[in-house]
């Protein structure tokens, strides 16, 4: 493991919904994809924000399917442990209507790019059928 790339755990310390978020960020690295420098700063982050949207979304429709205010729900299942690979072209158009009305359109256009990279290799690797980014 190459000193200074992030490493993503959950709460109890596992990997369980963040394997392929950190074998994407050491594989890109270690193909020379992407600079060590710009996993850290920029790549991971992107990424890691992706997936905490697409998790409290999946956490607000299992609320919303029980009944439950999400507080409620996140309280006694805990925090969906959800795989970045598993997010769905919903997931993804939800999260991109989220992003264009925060940040302005170059910031988005990069934080898409480092996600893009991520889609495509895992489609390229089998992790996922098709990338659910095409709009």
């Amino acid at each position: 493991m190459p000193d200074g790339l992030p490493v993503y755990l959950e709460d109890d310390g596992s990997m369980a919904g963040t394997r392929r978020l950190n074998e994407y960020l050491l594989a890109a690295h270690r193909d020379g994809r992407i600079k060590l420098a710009s996993i850290a700063k920029m790549h991971s982050y992107h990424l890691a924000r992706c997936l905490q949207f697409v998790r409290a979304r999946r956490a607000q429709q299992a609320a919303h399917r029980q009944g439950m205010a999400v507080d409620e729900w996140v309280t006694l299942h805990g925090e969906p442990s959800t795989c970045l690979a598993q997010t769905t072209r919903d997931d993804f158009r939800a999260y991109s209507e989220h992003r264009r009305a925060t940040v302005k359109h170059n910031s988005w256009n990069t934080e898409e790019s480092s996600i893009a990279g991520f889609f495509s290799y895992a489609a390229d690797v089998g992790w996922i059928e098709r990338d659910p980014r095409p709009l």
